[in-house]
């Protein structure tokens, strides 16, 4: 049998997978992505795409697995659960006077990524609500100077304190441990673990470490705060569903690890302990192969955009040149870790549309759908919230008899219903202004219904 390349790029929506075989050809099958479980919606999009090669998952499906030379998972989920906020539950080991080092953050986080015109206005320069919140975290008495020497021995007792409260009393599910000077000297941070690995079996309860020393061991106190902070609260999730789809591959046959793609361009086995250099791994995946097209076509210049069900994500190659970011602004926090230059909001087309209570004006998200439970249209448990897909199936831009390739059912009633209901009946404003309204913000708003 051929040898085979098995690529997949998993959104919160659809799960595309692409086989390439060694003369070169190419299938692609899409599911809806199963966030519970990603590796379901994986093995469906496989499947798919294995029919179209003209093999049959039950007969060849082993024999198929055998032949994958390598098999790469790029994909948001990591990304997905930072803009719906919904990872672990975090605490911080801070050393103590900076236990706001992730609620304060750094004064250019508030303008990141927006215009001029509300960057020059205070009112409009907010922190983004952190991952950590204040009330979980605690401080531990330490110093380390800036040469890596002792100046406070570590306080075990404070550590042990924070670690037992957080754990008993608030119940965290990850704990981050970020200490001024850790990398030049991780002693203390290795200590404080050590204290916490301890203080787990006295209370039984076993949860995930991540240790900035480790995670991002580099200058700039509140960047390595924020990408150890990531990691502890996005990681682990990510991790066990890339481990989930490696073990379906394994059971069908495939004898190699499982690789995913790395912000700054790189490819790595999915055990790398720094996972959190894998958030925007479909994007990067995205706009690397867009600089390979650009070189086979001769195109120095290409602009890129990726909009997913949960994310809309853009960027730009200039000049026949990738930009790398060594310390970029991300969801508006400031990373270590080198990136390609992506810039992505939580504007997918699976994203909950609302009324402000007080205002009411339309508001995007930032939560979503996703594929599960999906857009009113799908009638798989979104009863009562709109998305932007149900507008895009009201406007004619979705097929009702072609999506996802006729496999899947919709009934666009629902969505009709819904807009009417929850965006257009509270203002007296006619449904079709109402959802043109939410895809195009530059038309007028004020276009009252007929008769009112």
């Amino acid at each position: 049998m051929a040898r085979y390349l098995v690529a997949c790029d998993a959104g919160g929506t659809m799960t595309d997978v692409i086989l390439v075989d060694e003369r070169g050809r190419s299938v692609i099958g899409k599911a809806r992505t199963t966030r519970h479980d990603e590796s379901i919606g994986y093995m469906e999009s496989l499947e798919e795409a294995l029919n179209y090669m003209g093999l049959d998952m039950e007969k060849d499906g082993r024999k198929f697995c055998e032949s994958i030379e390598t098999a790469i998972y790029t994909g948001t989920s990591m990304l997905n659960s930072l803009i719906n906020l919904d990872g672990l539950k975090t605490g911080l080991l801070a050393t103590r006077g900076f236990e706001d080092i992730v609620v304060q953050g750094r004064g250019s986080q508030t303008f990141t990524d927006e215009q001029w015109s509300e960057i020059t206005h205070m009112q409009y320069r907010k922190h983004r609500e952190p991952l950590v919140p204040r009330r979980l975290t605690r401080g531990v008495t330490e110093r380390i100077d800036m040469f890596g020497q002792v100046v406070i021995p570590i306080y075990e007792h404070d550590a042990e304190n924070g670690v037992r409260s957080l754990l008993v009393e608030d119940q965290i599910e990850s704990l981050a441990i970020v200490f001024l000077q850790s990398f030049n000297n991780p002693a203390h941070e290795l200590k404080a673990a050590e204290i916490a690995r301890r203080v787990m079996k006295e209370v039984g309860r076993e949860i995930p470490i991540s240790i900035s020393s480790d995670v991002a061991p580099t200058v700039r106190e509140v960047s390595r705060a924020n990408a150890t902070v990531i990691q502890a609260y996005a990681s682990q999730p990510a991790r066990k569903q890339l481990f989930q789809v490696e073990e379906k591959l394994v059971a069908k046959g495939y004898s190699k690890s499982l690789k995913t793609v790395l912000c700054y361009g790189g490819v790595t086995n999915i055990r790398y302990n720094r996972l959190f250099e894998t958030v925007m791994s479909g994007p990067v995946g995205g706009i690397m192969g867009a600089d390979y097209l650009g070189k086979v076509i001769g195109e120095k210049n290409i602009v890129c955009s990726d909009v997913g069900g949960t994310s809309f994500d853009a960027g730009a190659i200039t000049a026949g040149v990738l930009p790398i970011n060594r310390e970029p602004p991300f969801q508006k926090m400031k990373v270590n870790v080198p990136m390609i230059d992506i810039k992505s909001i939580g504007a997918g087309t699976g994203t909950y549309i609302r009324l402000d209570p007080q205002t009411k004006r339309i508001k995007l998200g930032p939560d979503s759908a996703g594929g599960t439970p999906g857009p009113v249209f799908q009638e798989t448990g979104n009863p009562d919230i709109p998305t932007i897909n149900d507008c895009n199936m009201l406007l004619g831009n979705i097929n009702p008899e072609y999506y996802l390739g006729g496999r899947v059912k919709v009934n666009p009633t629902k969505s009709l219903e819904i807009v009417t209901e929850k965006i257009a009946r509270p203002r007296a404003l006619d449904p079709l202004r109402r959802r043109r309204a939410v895809l195009r913000p530059g038309e007028r708003r004020d276009a009252r219904a007929p008769g009112t």
